[in-house]
């Protein structure tokens, strides 16, 4: 039970600008993203220029205030292998969110 209030981003796990978590084999869950003006990422925040691998994650029950209540990614990041459910966005991805600057290889 985690959360981002300042700057909204990430409120289980936030990869910053340049960075290249390897992130498996987790429980992410129940976490919320909430700021002054915005909330993104209840779950996963993927910065620009960060390329994460993210698999076999369990990820449910986050909450964004704007955007991806599960995962959000404007960067590369490789996505396979989760289960991901249960997650909510006031806007946009309540799973996943893939911002327009980002590409990702996504299994399920």
């Amino acid at each position: 039970y985690n959360e981002a209030t300042y700057d909204g981003s990430g409120g289980g796990i936030g990869c910053e600008f340049g960075s290249s978590p390897f992130i498996s084999r987790n429980i992410i869950s129940y976490n919320t993203a909430h700021g002054w003006d915005y909330g993104w990422g209840g779950g996963i925040y993927s910065d620009l220029d960060s390329h994460p691998v993210i698999e076999e994650n369990k990820i449910f029950g986050n909450s964004a205030y704007v955007d991806g209540g599960g995962i959000i990614c404007y960067s590369t990041a490789t996505i396979t292998k989760n289960l991901i459910y249960g997650n909510t966005a006031y806007e946009a991805g309540g799973g996943i969110y893939s911002y327009e600057v980002s590409s990702q290889s996504m299994i399920s």
